[in-house]
């Protein structure tokens, strides 16, 4: 091992340094592996997590499979809650990195890592390798707030084959004292709406009905895209109806859905929304002194304003 690249991998740690010495380990080719190898699995663990996060990505750019490996594997304890958060960054970007491998051994490390702690890297990880095993533990982080966006993006990769098993998640709420648990709700928003986004079809429909009769605004939304395009005609009313009432009782971004989903159900929520909008209109008459108690219902009052507006625009166009 030559003692520059040692010295060199140190320098890693300076901000400004650091471009020009990646460059450089690059070109040092298999001879820049040992030192990095040396410094990710016995250097010291920063506060800062880049420093190291250049040294998993140099030696994914070197093709150090057997590396990356050996440190996902090894899985430092850290205590101290800083420099853990710093190296749970590392350690994803580790994993992401081993992706690129996709065989049995790296799987089995992934796997395991992911089953001792839940962290976004390796949940995006488990994505990337697609294999069906992952599935349980790709359907536990959509219960985790900071993995569940990883979570979600690799079950819509899945496709079809995770769809039986979004139906289970979707129905099936999990209790914390007499109330569902925040977690719980978490996984079964994210369940339903990535059967809403595409990965269920009209035979799901009858096992996804009960979930118009939900209370939460999340799911409602996610049941009421459902009943739009498998439901039938009563199911589509209902889902225009609830839609209608959680108008004045949702905020960004929900709204946004919710409006793009009454746009969809016009022909049978026309009337009633109609009505609903000469309702708020009266309640907002004479023009109140805009009360915090009052934005609701002229935030719902506009945006149902604009589904009729939209749907005016598409019949001149003939669209409708």
């Amino acid at each position: 091992m030559r003692p520059d690249l040692a010295e060199l991998v140190e320098r890693l740690e300076s901000p400004v340094d650091a471009p020009d010495v990646t460059r450089r380990l690059i070109a040092a080719g298999a001879a820049a592996v040992e030192p990095l190898r040396r410094y990710l699995l016995s250097g010291r663990i920063l506060s800062v997590f880049e420093p190291r996060r250049r040294a998993v990505d140099i030696l994914a750019a070197l093709g150090a499979r057997d590396v990356l490996l050996e440190y996902l594997e090894q899985g430092r304890e850290v205590q101290e809650p800083v420099l853990r958060l710093s190296e749970d960054a590392v350690e994803g970007a580790a994993a992401r990195a081993l992706a690129a491998w996709p065989d049995d051994e790296v799987f089995g490390a992934v796997l395991r890592r992911t089953q001792h702690r839940l962290l976004p890297g390796l949940v995006e990880a488990l994505g990337r390798l697609r294999r069906p095993e992952a599935l349980p533990l790709l359907l536990q982080a959509l219960e985790d707030d900071l993995c569940r966006r990883g979570a979600e993006e690799a079950l819509a990769v899945f496709g079809p084959s995770a769809t039986a098993a979004l139906i289970e998640a979707a129905s099936s709420p999990s209790s914390s004292g007499d109330r569902e648990s925040p977690s719980s709700l978490g996984r079964r928003r994210s369940a339903a709406a990535l059967l809403a986004g595409g990965l269920a079809t009209a035979e799901h429909w009858p096992a996804l009905r009960s979930l118009l009769l939900e209370e939460d605004p999340g799911l409602l939304v996610a049941a009421a895209r459902l009943a739009t395009r498998f439901g039938t005609e009563a199911d589509r009313e209902l889902a225009a109806s609830t839609l209608i009432s959680l108008a004045e009782v949702v905020t960004w971004p929900l709204s946004l859905e919710i409006e793009d989903g009454l746009v969809d159900l016009l022909p049978q929520a026309r009337a009633v929304i109609e009505q609903e909008v000469r309702r708020l209109e009266a309640r907002l008459e004479p023009p109140p002194s805009w009360a915090r108690e009052h934005l609701p219902a002229a935030a719902a009052c506009s945006l149902l304003r604009r589904v009729l507006r939209r749907g005016d625009s598409a019949r001149a166009s003939g669209q409708g």
